[in-house]
């Protein structure tokens, strides 16, 4: 997203919120610079019936796991914030963020998650807040 187009969306944003206006304008422009950024870290814009989502399909690396694998497609090695944890530890991660569903709602301006699990899913909103 463009600097003008960031601008576009916190005034789009602030006209639908009460208060005054400077007081929304602020809190849009925050909304605004988190939905860009999402954007800019490889998040999809979709959109159907009326939801408006931010996917984020980088699951793996965002939570902060680092995986080797043998040839054979097999954990060889694998780290969390750069502790060494066990492979089989490691697979049940990477098989949940795998098949998990992270994204922000545009429409409610918050994060949900499904088949994630509250842990994971509060960790994956700190590192994207940071």
């Amino acid at each position: 997203m463009t600097k003008r187009e960031i601008m576009v969306r916190a005034h789009e944003l602030a006209k639908a919120m009460k208060g005054d206006y400077s007081a929304r304008m602020s809190a849009g422009l925050k909304r605004a610079w988190l939905e860009a950024r999402l954007i800019a870290m490889g998040g999809k814009v979709w959109e159907k019936g009326g939801h408006r989502r931010i996917y984020i399909n980088n699951l793996v690396e965002l939570y902060g796991l680092e995986l080797d694998y043998y040839n054979t497609g097999n954990i060889c090695s694998a780290k969390l914030d750069g502790q060494k944890i066990s492979n089989s530890w490691a697979r049940e991660l990477s098989y949940t963020l795998g098949w998990g569903k992270f994204w922000y709602d545009l429409n409610a301006g918050r994060f949900a998650s499904r088949d994630l699990g509250e842990t994971i899913t509060t960790k994956l909103i700190e590192r994207i807040s940071a």
